[in-house]
């Protein structure tokens, strides 16, 4: 039997099938996770080395026909007809994590109003006295504007995006080095997944760029789409913005 396939007699066990509801089942309800994703165990996944043992999922016919766990999906994740399979919607704010979590709530049973109290508390973060003006940046040179939830993180961290063009793009890098943010907060560029468009790191404009501005990191594990890691990732820009 393949390591993706699992059975259980287990009455409230779960599996997801990728990182993003990985995210939700790891924060909502880590004892009941059976599987995880294929892409648990990676620097994206926010799985503990006790959970890294866990039989692995994706959404393929054959692998999830060899298992009779309820599933949780990502967004766009086939179910193949599946009833047991509950779907998460995409989403570009903290109303979409709310959505999916009284959704997961509802399905499997699970108090979310933790997780649910953790979004309302982010209203009460302490804002800066002048607005902090910030750039996003991934690995790739990436951005992302209004309309996504990098942009909803920074707002709610009492921050204001530099970038206003909709949505992620990727800027030219003429347009990148014309901002001037207070603040850069990247993503993705402590992995070791290298390629011909890492630019923000292979660029020496773009080099230059960074290393004369006040930068943070986040962990691309944090966001893989829109789910409860965006509580953690609004915190961390929220003590980058108060300790500037």
């Amino acid at each position: 039997m393949p390591d993706s396939a699992h059975s259980t007699n287990r009455a409230d066990a779960i599996g997801s099938t990728s990182l993003c509801a990985d995210s939700y089942l790891i924060t909502l309800a880590p004892e009941r996770a059976q599987a995880l994703s294929w892409q648990a165990g990676s620097p994206l996944s926010t799985a503990n080395p006790k959970m890294n043992a866990l039989p692995r999922l994706w959404p393929s016919r054959e692998v999830l026909a060899q298992t009779n766990l309820p599933l949780l999906t990502g967004p766009g994740d086939a179910t193949f007809g599946r009833a047991e399979a509950v779907s998460l919607q995409w989403g570009e704010d903290f109303e979409a994590v709310a959505n999916n979590a009284e959704k997961i709530a509802e399905r499997f049973q699970i108090d979310v109003s933790d997780l649910i109290q953790q979004i309302e508390r982010l209203d009460t973060l302490p804002k800066p006295t002048h607005p902090v003006r910030i750039l996003y940046l991934s690995r790739s040179g990436g951005s992302a504007g209004p309309g996504t939830f990098v942009d909803a993180a920074i707002r709610a961290a009492g921050g204001t995006n530099v970038n206003e063009t909709v949505g992620w793009h990727t800027p030219a890098v003429e347009r990148i080095l014309q901002f001037e943010p207070d603040l850069i907060v990247t993503s993705f560029f402590g992995s070791n997944y290298a390629g011909v468009s890492d630019r923000a790191v292979r660029h020496s404009a773009l080099r230059r760029y960074l290393a004369a501005r006040p930068t943070l990191e986040i962990p691309g594990k944090l966001w893989p789409c829109a789910g409860p890691g965006l509580i953690d990732a609004t915190q961390r820009i929220n003590a980058a913005i108060l300790a500037l």
